[in-house]
């Protein structure tokens, strides 16, 4: 008999600080590209008008782990290694992803993320 692992679909959207050249932007998500725990996510960049009309670019981050790789401060390790390169805000999404019904969403996120609705329900993907 054959075991299956469970499987998470984490992503994160990251907002920049306003006013952050589109190549700062591009030069920041290939260092992280580098950093261990953020190797093999996939990214998107997207610019977006936010509800009070500034324009900012954010980032999505997204990547299928088996769920016993997801330890103890995972999220709170990556999400500081953002706050460090200089994002202002990071969402997460976990989507447990069932071995017979894949693509089923069971959506918990780890804190509100009203600001990033639109981006985390994206999902079209393409290589950053």
């Amino acid at each position: 008999m054959m075991e299956t692992t469970e499987k998470l679909r984490t992503t994160a959207i990251a907002l920049f600080p306003e006013a952050t050249a589109d190549e700062d932007c591009r030069e920041i998500i290939d260092r992280l590209a580098a950093e261990k725990h953020l190797a093999g996510f996939r990214t998107l960049l997207r610019n977006t008008v936010l509800s009070d009309g500034s324009k900012r670019t954010y980032v999505k981050f997204t990547k299928v782990i088996p769920r016993n790789d997801f330890g103890t401060g995972w999220v709170v390790n990556i999400t500081s290694k953002l706050f460090d390169v200089g994002y202002e805000d990071v969402a997460w999404r976990l989507t447990r992803i069932k071995p017979a019904v894949e693509g089923e969403d069971t959506t918990t996120e780890s804190f509100p993320a009203e600001r990033f609705k639109e981006a985390l329900a994206d999902d079209e993907e393409t290589p950053g």
